[in-house]
């Protein structure tokens, strides 16, 4: 039945922003501990403020340095992004690993300029060992007394994923009881029917028409479906399609293909097993590891082709009329709309009749340094702006227009599947298959990056990167 409005949660980005405080606070104390245990093993007496002080630049100077190095270590090992739902023993695993990095860093930062006069590294085997013990001793305790904290929120009900269920029925009962009985960790706010006779029957949310409108109402952030096994995946899809613009957790009730695929997985024993259509593939630190050196391999990208962008843009105004960058609005990830920037290759009013037209070999709109730029793909190195922006990956699915978009979901409806991660410069599908001439070549490139999408990881992007690197030094671009 119809719920009122649910109470205001404690956000996720409140929990994250605690823990990255607590971890940078950590690392302060850190830093002064071991100063001092080191001074006075080394010295043979207490450290003075005169001690601390007079030296302003070697301790001032990691005492800010120190706590951002920290954060960032942390991030890498992927800790910050699903405090909610991490256990006692990951975090655990996860601290003592950063623990063991974050040690390592400092103790051969503070130790550099001894490396020549060593004469005893038993002491310094010592220090290593203290360090080590004081960066996870400090680090730990501050989240386990933030764990306490996140805890009691969880207990209040105030972590819980607002949920709703779409469809009727045994299964959808059976999926709504479930819920009911963890309601530290789902809100339910309640069912949406699939027709209109069920809504004025059951006296439901709504139905799949108004659908839109439920999500925000209630700030939906959970989503079960539970369609009838007659239920066609086409309309699954559909659904799906609609909901990834919300940036919500999407699960439906698995039928046999998905239990002969592998792709059902149990989260917990007391409830029945789901397929998550948004959960990701590559592990945690992974997904951060590639953000992070999408961010700094993009930067360096732009810094060191600038020469090469200015000479490009001053032959781009020679060659002919029009603006150098040209922006196109791309669908990426969770369905949004960006703009995409290019570097343009084509004479101004290269679609005329207003609609949107794929490149064409020998195609007469190419300008020709355009011809040129695209031979080498040195027209999309402006994209690696939008890498640092968030809009893109280096490595991800080929994002498209919304017109070629809605062209392929009638036949492959599953294209929404691509909307859970970003959309990247390269990917599988283009250099198998090059620049799209039609929609049967996307929907062939769709099904690489589905492929893709279903086992990322850092080896795979490495693999795509380096064969991308071969189609450029070859000239195959179109």
């Amino acid at each position: 039945m119809s719920q009122s409005r649910p109470k205001k949660h404690v956000s996720i980005g409140r929990l994250r922003l605690l823990y990255v405080m607590g971890d940078a606070v950590a690392a302060v104390i850190v830093w002064l501990t071991y100063l001092i245990y080191r001074w006075t093993i080394t010295n043979l007496r207490p450290l003075t403020i005169e001690d601390a002080v007079v030296p302003a630049l070697l301790f001032y100077m990691p005492l800010i340095i120190y706590p951002i190095v920290s954060v960032l270590v942390h991030y890498l090992t992927g800790f910050y992004l699903n405090l909610v739902q991490i256990s006692r023993l990951r975090e655990l695993g996860k601290t003592f690993v950063s623990t063991l990095i974050l040690s390592l860093l400092l103790f051969f930062f503070c130790n550099l300029n001894d490396i020549d006069t060593v004469d005893d590294y038993n002491r310094y085997y010592l220090f290593l060992f203290t360090l080590v013990l004081i960066q996870f001793t400090v680090s730990f305790s501050i989240r386990w007394l933030l764990g306490i904290y996140r805890h009691r929120l969880y207990r209040k009900r105030l972590l819980s994923r607002r949920t709703i269920v779409i469809g009727t029925g045994p299964q959808a009962d059976r999926i709504m009881d479930e819920l009911r009985q963890q309601p530290c960790q789902f809100e339910l706010i309640g069912q949406v029917s699939l027709t209109e006779s069920e809504h004025q029957r059951l006296s439901l949310l709504g139905t799949l028409d108004n659908l839109e409108d439920i999500c925000q109402s209630y700030d939906v952030q959970s989503v079960v479906v539970a369609l009838p096994s007659d239920y066609r995946n086409t309309e699954l899809y559909q659904i799906i399609n609609r909901l990834y613009h919300y940036q919500i957790d999407i699960q439906f009730t698995p039928r046999v293909y998905e239990m002969l695929t592998g792709a059902v997985r149990i989260r917990r024993p007391d409830m029945s097993p789901l397929v998550n259509i948004t959960e990701q593939s590559m592990p945690d630190w992974q997904l951060c590891v590639k953000r992070a050196f999408d961010i700094t391999a993009s930067s360096l990208a732009l810094l060191i082709t600038s020469p090469l962008l200015i000479l490009c843009a001053i032959g781009i105004r020679i060659d002919s009329p029009g603006p150098v960058l040209f922006k196109q609005d791309r669908i990426g990830l969770h369905g949004k709309t960006f703009h995409i920037l290019k570097l343009r290759t084509m004479c101004i009013d290269a679609e005329p009749d207003g609609h949107p037209h794929l490149s064409l070999p020998n195609d007469p709109r190419i300008t020709r340094i355009g011809r040129w730029m695209r031979r080498y793909r040195i027209d999309e190195l402006p994209q690696f702006w939008n890498v640092i922006m968030g809009d893109i990956s280096i490595v991800g699915y080929r994002p498209e227009r919304q017109y070629f978009i809605d062209q392929i979901m009638k036949q492959a409806p599953y294209y929404c599947l691509l909307y859970k991660t970003r959309p990247g410069i390269t990917s599988w599908g283009p250099i198998r298959l090059g620049y799209a001439q039609g929609v049967e070549t996307m929907i062939e490139r769709l099904n690489y990056d589905i492929i893709y999408i279903e086992n990322m990881s850092l080896t795979e992007d490495i693999k795509i990167m380096l064969y991308t690197i071969q189609v450029i030094l070859r000239g195959k671009g179109q």
